[in-house]
């Protein structure tokens, strides 16, 4: 799923149908395997480190219930991007936001879900939503990289099951367990890193942020040194900012939910993140295909380049084009 088959050729197997999908791809004549899906959407064709395999998926019988999850008849494939600095630039560009909406808008035409998995609140990603001109809505979202919501039948957002909810208990009980080191961290910072600071309000409880990325690098190299002593200590780091979590909650473990719930395996998983706090989701055992856009952080890079996934050499939103175009899409290659 994650580079060219062995022999290093490329085999024309997702040709979307015009005039609704990009320019230059038709649909395949007679093929069952004739894309990502087949017709019936039963079978899915993936490019894998090893060669192109193609997986037989049956859907679980019956509709979801409304209450459970989104979809009217059950999805195939889920594709799940961060936001800022991945999904959009700032400012972003109409036409590449135009662009990547086709491409959105024919996986889910063929079966697939796709979704924003970011460290922005519900309502901040809904306001970023408009603000960068999108007009196709995700299936879900992850906030504040663990709470997990999804359109109801009213089309309103709301808690995905009771996910948030046990969210929600299992960090009051952590904050309070963990106000100890809280302070002991706070005595640390005061004496040895001036240059960063807590934050808290009614939304984040215990979070910081630094002067700049190597003044956070170094907070963060401290927190590792305690994690031993404080087992459910996790932290969520983009750039300056970070936010202190429950170790089994963060961008991974979410996806992770989404997937237990929709019956998707890994292997039908795409995920794209371009910073620190995109690292838990960018895993095979979360999803199969990874990738980041040129502007991820070097580290990020790194990890996709170590797991076989696929760096876009373009940025942001051009860079998930490429990303969808890489996994998804197969267009012919002359003899």
């Amino acid at each position: 799923m994650v580079s060219h088959s062995a022999s290093g050729s490329r085999h024309s197997v997702f040709r979307p149908a015009a005039p609704a999908l990009p320019p230059g791809m038709e649909e395949p004549e007679s093929t069952p395997i004739g894309g990502f899906l087949s017709h019936d959407r039963s079978i899915i064709h993936f490019r894998l480190s090893h060669g192109d395999f193609s997986f037989t998926h049956p859907p679980p019988p019956g509709p979801y219930q409304a209450d459970v999850f989104m979809p009217d008849t059950a999805p195939t494939a889920i594709l799940c991007f961060d936001f800022d600095g991945t999904l959009v630039d700032n400012p972003s560009d109409p036409y590449e936001i135009a662009q990547l909406e086709q491409f959105l808008t024919h996986m889910g035409r063929r079966g697939a879900i796709w979704g924003i998995n970011t460290g922005r609140t519900l309502y901040h990603t809904l306001d970023g939503l408009k603000q960068h001109g999108f007009r196709v809505t995700p299936d879900f979202i992850v906030a504040r990289e663990c709470e997990i919501y999804h359109l109801n039948e009213y089309h309103r957002w709301v808690d995905l099951g009771d996910w948030n909810k046990r969210c929600a208990n299992d960090h009051r009980k952590f904050y309070k367990a963990h106000s100890s080191f809280f302070k002991r961290l706070q005595k640390h910072m005061n004496a040895e890193i001036p240059g960063a600071r807590f934050i808290s309000d009614t939304t984040e409880p215990a979070g910081l942020v630094a002067n700049d990325e190597a003044i956070m690098a170094r907070v963060c190299a401290w927190v590792d040194t305690q994690l031993e002593d404080w087992p459910m200590l996790g932290y969520q780091r983009n750039s300056i900012w970070l936010r202190f979590t429950h170790q089994s909650y963060h961008k991974g473990s979410a996806l992770q939910e989404i997937r237990r719930l929709l019956d998707i395996g890994p292997e039908f998983t795409f995920a794209a993140g371009d910073n620190y706090n995109d690292l838990s989701m960018l895993r095979h055992e979360v999803a199969h295909g990874i990738a980041c856009p040129a502007n991820a952080v070097p580290d990020v890079t790194r990890h996709v380049e170590s797991l076989g996934g696929y760096v876009a050499p373009e940025e942001s939103t051009l860079g998930m084009v490429g990303a969808i175009q890489h996994f998804f899409y197969y267009p012919d290659e002359e003899e």
